[in-house]
């Protein structure tokens, strides 16, 4: 990962538009509201492990990381990065993360790319 040492305000770029469905900052505008309709992608940041994790493994980080989450600091940090922090459990992740790759697999099929 590459990283800027300067702070987000005085790196020199501009974010022409956001491609997710609710403002995150007050100052970008929606792709939606520059004539591009149906442009709704978030991204997502997760921990995953390998499958059959005793479950017990899997309640202990999912707390700890859902505190870390839920802390002002990073939030505040997020938001600042023109994210929003949101945790959510084992379950309501892997949903997620079906549903992201449903979407872009269906995307891409609608562009002409063909699974190998």
């Amino acid at each position: 990962m590459v990283q800027s040492r300067k702070p987000r305000a005085q790196r020199p770029h501009t974010g022409l538009a956001a491609t997710c469905g609710a403002r995150t900052k007050p100052i970008e505008q929606l792709m939606k509201e520059q004539g591009i309709a149906n442009i709704d992608i978030e991204s997502w940041i997760g921990f995953v492990g390998p499958a059959g994790m005793d479950p017990q493994v899997v309640a202990k980080l999912s707390d700890a990381i859902g505190q870390v989450v839920k802390t002002p600091k990073l939030r505040e940090d997020f938001r600042l990065g023109g994210a929003e922090a949101r945790w959510l459990g084992p379950q309501e992740f892997a949903v997620a993360v079906r549903e992201s790759y449903e979407l872009w697999a269906r995307t891409l099929a609608n562009v002409g790319f063909r699974k190998e």
